[in-house]
């Protein structure tokens, strides 16, 4: 099936030429408590990691935050302000946060978006961290925590919330307006976290720098290899200063080196923030020195910052791709990956990455000269291990966009629906994606925003789909005229087919949508551009 679809007007800028500049931060560097020291705070063990991230060299690598995580909580006084816990902390969390700063690092804190901290039914003293949380108190706790203590960072939990019967975007904004308020009154950045142990919505991006994709990370493969999945296809929600979180660094806690390189490798092409998980004070030279890996943390605080996101995935091994310096530049960064428990052959053309002819790479992982490739990606990958390169080449225009790199206005990972629009693993699609319960809703789409065109003109683009019963699907580009295909279905949502409409794209960025305004969409699995 082709139809001509007709094109509006409107279109992105694309990409100046030259080198990017930076408009925004980067994804956050640090440590934090919680993950070595959970609910064992006091101010002398706090003190003593700060002293080592600034000694280790951490804090000269990059890793500037220190942060408080639960447990210094006093409870709230007749007055309902917070206090902090005068037996642990006796000279005050005003005291930890210079201290903090004389290290040259920046201090900060935690609390929860309702009531009760996570850790509260096991403080010595329970009622300490009770009814502590934000909900209620947003403008004082921030007045308290940025102002009279002088934190800059803060980590907002949501154990205490639930049980309130609280929602989240209306009570992470009310704290992240809050938030907001005090950074303009004391003209200083401050970075705000949320933790709900899923990706939450798209709202999250208006009022957090970073986001919590998953439950708490552990320092065991199967966590590692959880969270990579949890985050595979967020790299739509990534960009202008907002970023995927996908929990702490386990490294130098006994993982075998080949996981930690995982561990690190993907963390930093996937742009989440890299907060310390040990204790700074006995951290192992091996894994050490893989933290304070330059060439891995310039992909991670690279200017654009980008979420790589997956160009090609088979049994279980995958090949992530972003750019780097400079919007479709001729140098990207590039991470080879096997999730198996076996060694895997990945064999794929450069066309993959969006590059053809002869191309060069840069091991960033051992910072050697890597192998020059010729029209092919084939390099073997050992079972849970990664190779991570920057690759410079002639670059080409991008002609699969799968749907793990579609936007969804209306996607959620939180589970409360489940014919909520998602992704979905499939074997059985062309690209090993595809989204599910598009449609039923105009405001229900999916769509891709940064569809490029080098120089503009006219492209066929196919779109495929699955599905078992009769389903309608809206095209749109650019919002121009949209096309309505009727009566769509390939008898099984696991065979796959496609539609071709013809459309003229501008120079630059297009945006394709896809959607359906009454009833369920077929099942999507990608689109692909072939230039007339």
């Amino acid at each position: 099936m082709k139809k001509l679809l007709l094109i509006g007007a409107s279109v992105l800028v694309a990409a100046t030429a030259g080198a990017q500049k930076r408009q925004f931060a980067p994804p956050v560097m640090g440590w934090s408590s919680w993950n070595t020291l959970a609910l064992n705070i006091n101010e002398q063990n706090i003190c003593a990691n700060a002293d080592a991230q600034a000694s280790s060299g951490l804090r000269d690598a990059g890793y500037k935050y220190c942060n408080i995580d639960d447990g210094y909580m006093g409870g709230r006084d007749a007055q309902g302000n917070m206090t902090s816990n005068n037996e642990l902390f006796p000279r005050g969390m005003r005291y930890v946060a210079d201290y903090i700063r004389s290290k040259g690092l920046i201090p900060g804190i935690y609390n929860d978006a309702g009531g009760n901290t996570c850790g509260s039914p096991n403080f010595k003293t329970p009622a300490f961290g009770q009814n502590v949380g934000f909900h209620g108190h947003e403008a004082a706790d921030c007045d308290l925590y940025f102002n009279k203590w002088g934190y800059d960072f803060v980590k907002v939990d949501y154990c205490g919330a639930s049980g309130l019967g609280l929602q989240e975007e209306p009570t992470y904004t009310a704290i992240g307006h809050a938030i907001q308020a005090e950074s303009k009154k004391l003209g200083k950045k401050i970075s705000y976290n949320i933790c709900r142990w899923a990706f939450p919505g798209v709202w999250c991006r208006d009022v957090a720098d970073s986001w919590r994709i998953s439950g708490d990370i552990q320092a065991n493969w199967p966590s590692f290899k959880y969270i990579i999945g949890k985050n595979r296809y967020l790299s739509a929600y990534c960009g202008g200063g907002h970023y995927n979180d996908m929990d702490m660094l386990e490294i130098g806690k006994g993982m075998p080196l080949n996981e930690e390189q995982v561990h690190m490798a993907i963390w930093c092409i996937q742009s989440s923030p890299l907060l310390v998980g040990c204790d700074m004070t006995k951290i192992p030279q091996q894994s050490l020195d893989l933290m304070k890996n330059k060439e891995l943390i310039d992909i991670n605080q690279d200017v654009l910052g980008l979420q790589a996101y997956v160009a090609w995935q088979k049994n279980d091994t995958y090949v992530y791709v972003k750019d780097i310096k400079k919007l479709n530049g001729n140098t990207r960064a590039v991470a080879l990956l096997n999730l198996s428990d076996e060694p895997r052959t990945i064999d794929v053309p450069l066309s993959v990455i969006d590059m053809k002819g002869k191309a060069v790479t840069r091991d960033l992982i051992n910072h050697t000269a890597g192998p020059v490739l010729q029209d092919r990606i084939s390099e073997t990958i050992p079972a849970h291990s990664v190779k991570m390169w920057t690759v410079t080449g002639k670059r080409i225009e991008r002609t699969v966009y799968d749907a793990g790199t579609a936007y969804m206005p209306m996607f959620n990972d939180l589970g409360k629906n489940p014919e909520i629009v998602r992704y979905v693993d499939d074997a059985a699609s062309p690209f090993g994606v595809k989204v599910r319960y598009l449609g039923n809703s105009p405001l229900n789409v999916m769509k891709w925003t940064n569809v490029y065109s080098e120089k503009g003109g006219q492209y066929d683009i196919k779109v495929y789909y699955a599905c078992a019963a009769d389903r309608y699907l809206k095209i749109n580009v650019n919002n121009g005229q949209s096309v309505i295909y009727k009566e769509l279905n390939t008898g099984d949502y696991s065979k796959y087919t496609s539609l071709t409409v013809t459309a003229k794209l501008h120079k630059g960025n297009n945006v394709v949508t896809l959607g359906c305004d009454n009833g369920y969409a077929p099942d999507i699995a990608g689109i692909e551009l072939i230039k007339k």
